[in-house]
Formats: C-alpha cells, structure tokens, sequence
C-alpha cells in the first residue's frame, strides 16, 4: 500500500463522504470508515485499488460494502463481491 492502512481508509472515507453528501445522502463517516476496515480484514480487499477506481465503480464497492457488510456475522451477505476483491 502506498500508506498505512489507516491513511487508505480514511481517503476512502473522504471520498465516499464527498459523494454522499452531494447527493444528500446522509451517512455516518466513522461507520463508512469502520465498516471499510472491517471488511478489509475479513474480505482481503485491494484498498489501493478501490482508490485507483473511476467514481463509478468506486461507489459500487462502497456502497455495496456498506449495505452488505454484517458486523455481527463479520462478513458480506447477499452474495455482494466487491470489484476490489482478492482470491486470498
């Protein structure tokens, strides 16, 4: 990673926040940080990746990794692969 995973969540978070917000959508940005790390752990995600990502397809793992994210199970439901998924 380019940084640290701290610094590549929070860019992540940044980003996410700067579309939510313009389209008035309102979302926690600690959850939208949380929610990312978590799944990174559990998901191997490519953070990196997900950065290099055009918009659209930036906010198609977010937003999926937000709206399938379980905290309680620590992992994807309703079958959402994230595009910046690895094989691990």
């Amino acid at each position: 990673m380019r940084q640290n995973l701290l610094e590549t969540v929070e860019l992540i978070r940044d980003r996410a926040m700067m579309f939510y917000t313009a389209a008035g959508i309102m979302v926690d940005p600690e959850q939208v940080a949380g929610v990312v790390d978590m799944a990174a752990h559990r998901h191997h995600l490519d953070l990196d990746r997900l950065l290099s990502f055009d918009d659209g397809n930036f906010m198609h793992d977010v937003g999926g990794i937000l709206a399938h994210f379980d905290p309680y199970k620590n992992e994807l439901t309703g079958f959402f692969f994230p595009r910046c998924g690895t094989k691990k």
